[in-house]
């Protein structure tokens, strides 16, 4: 029996006296590829960000892989994607290949030498993503959704178990964009890689997702895509807003 990868019970996040999140419980198993969505302010970055560490918790608890949040040290099961930089100094002393193979040796210990198995590695993803052209670029000198495949090929070079994803599509044109839906559907159904993708688009999410996370300061809806559109409790809490957005779906 596989490791649930991540157990939230009762998370509480509180910012400047206001609770932001509020009794988040939530089940992620082996293989889950869910959708996390909501208005703006609905608290999905918050939840990725208290989940991995980033925030303090008001209450609750995190358990990933079997152990407690302040215990867990096995930080190479997980990826994370944040939302895109909004800027990179175009001098920044790195190119694609050094940005990427640092995804693979961050966490090793000193001396951090790459071996050829690191490098075919670092060469392959970099091929998946369609960015090989630019290995030998300087990151502060490619265009913004040049930039983020380079960090999602970063956050999946080291194969993780886990990956958070922040939004991470909003500097592609579209069809980077479907190719990077499509790419993270394979690594979902071939690598068995969990994830969790946070997104301002449930009708995307409905596409490509297995499981539809709505957010709004609590969980307002977890389940399958279909399931929300034929949810009772959804359409009255969504009102003509659900059948939009399963009409457009559809």
């Amino acid at each position: 029996m596989s490791i649930i990868p991540l157990d939230v019970k009762s998370l509480c996040v509180m910012y400047q006296g206001a609770e932001v999140l509020s009794q988040i419980d939530l089940v992620v198993n082996a293989g889950d590829y869910i959708g996390i969505v909501g208005p703006n302010g609905s608290g999905k970055t918050t939840l990725v960000r208290a989940v991995l560490g980033l925030l303090p918790l008001a209450s609750g608890q995190v358990v990933l892989f079997g152990k407690e949040q302040q215990e867990f040290k096995d930080w190479k099961k997980i990826g994370y994607l944040p939302q895109r930089i909004t800027h990179l100094d175009q001098r920044f002393p790195a190119n694609v290949d050094e940005v990427v193979a640092a995804g693979l040796i961050a966490s090793r210990p000193y001396p951090k030498e790459m071996t050829s198995s690191d490098r075919d590695r670092v060469a392959d993803i970099l091929k998946d993503l369609g960015i090989a052209d630019l290995r030998t670029r300087m990151i502060g000198r490619l265009s913004g959704g040049q930039q983020q495949r380079v960090l999602l090929a970063r956050a999946l070079v080291h194969a993780p178990e886990l990956l958070f994803l922040d939004e991470p599509t909003t500097a592609l044109d579209p069809a980077t964009r479907e190719m990077f839906y499509v790419l993270l559907q394979k690594i979902n159904k071939t690598q068995k890689t969990t994830i969790l993708f946070v997104s301002h688009d449930p009708v995307t999410m409905g596409k490509y997702a297995s499981k539809l996370l709505y957010l709004d300061k609590k969980v307002v809806f977890f389940g399958s895509f279909d399931n929300f559109c034929h949810s009772p409790d959804m359409t009255r809490y969504f009102g003509a807003g659900q059948h939009l957005i399963c009409h457009r779906h559809g």
